[in-house]
């Protein structure tokens, strides 16, 4: 897991914590991960099972604006 983790620039905590499903990469991390294994994104996500995934919006806050 270590070399995975550093492979794709990822601590092993936040790795860990995907493993265990405690945690959801974003898009970015996901493509890092399949990049770390040499394969594409689509075939690390194949199949995932999102059916008991809670995905909520954040609340918009206006004052990040540039």
């Amino acid at each position: 897991m270590a070399s995975l983790a550093s492979i794709a620039g990822l601590s092993r905590a936040y790795l860990w914590r995907i493993e265990e499903g405690k945690s959801l990469p974003n898009l970015r991390n996901a493509a890092r991960l399949a990049a770390a294994l040499e394969m594409p994104l689509s075939t690390l996500v194949e199949g995932l099972d999102l059916s008991k995934v809670q995905l909520e919006n954040r609340p918009y806050d206006g004052a990040r604006e540039g």
